[in-house]
């Protein structure tokens, strides 16, 4: 009996970390990960672009002027999201080859993340002696793009979120499915 509890155990766990490695929301990893990471990418408008690629934003940190915008492209193979700490501003999900654009008018530091994929985190500095020399370098931006909503957008991230939990709600359906199977089949074994 004690060798059919043990062997349920280990057929459970195997069946949790298949799941656990199948689904894609596990994939993870930041820029640091991807050669090239330094490289910053600007259009010729002055606006600069940050590529969603398998699991990292590249550049991982990005410095602009102030009023610069940034476009997120999504090049990888696999559905990306971008948002901003707390939620203040960000895309929904993100299918392969599409983009999201900001713009940000204050100076600061702005850190964002793929809700879909932990670990996929970035940030963009914007202003400060590194971004004026990226500004210097870049051609003259039109005054239109130094424009940015007066207020931030709230990003819904509820179908992420519930998403990660049906994850979490499947694998601990199968458990309690596999363990009682394995009970039954110790009653009838016993019985």
């Amino acid at each position: 009996m004690r060798r059919r509890s043990l062997a349920a155990l280990l057929v459970t766990s195997l069946l949790l970390l298949i799941a656990a490695l199948a689904a894609p929301a596990t994939q993870a990893g930041g820029g640091c990960h991807m050669p090239g990471a330094g490289d910053v990418y600007t259009e010729g408008d002055g606006t600069s672009v940050i590529r969603m690629d398998v699991c990292s934003f590249v550049p991982t940190i990005t410095r602009v002027p102030v009023g610069a915008s940034i476009r997120f492209l999504n090049t990888s193979n696999i559905e990306h999201a971008v948002v901003g700490r707390s939620g203040t501003w960000g895309s929904e999900i993100l299918p392969v080859g599409k983009e999201f654009s900001e713009t940000f008018a204050a100076a600061g530091t702005y850190p964002f993340s793929c809700p879909l994929h932990p670990g996929m985190v970035g940030a963009i500095v914007v202003g400060g002696e590194a971004a004026a020399a990226t500004a210097a370098e870049a051609p003259a931006m039109a005054s239109t793009s130094a424009t940015s909503p007066a207020e931030p957008t709230a990003v819904d991230i509820g179908p992420l979120a519930i998403a990660g939990l049906a994850g979490l709600g499947i694998g601990a359906v199968a458990g309690v499915l596999m363990a009682g199977a394995f009970a039954a089949r110790r009653r009838n074994a016993g019985g």
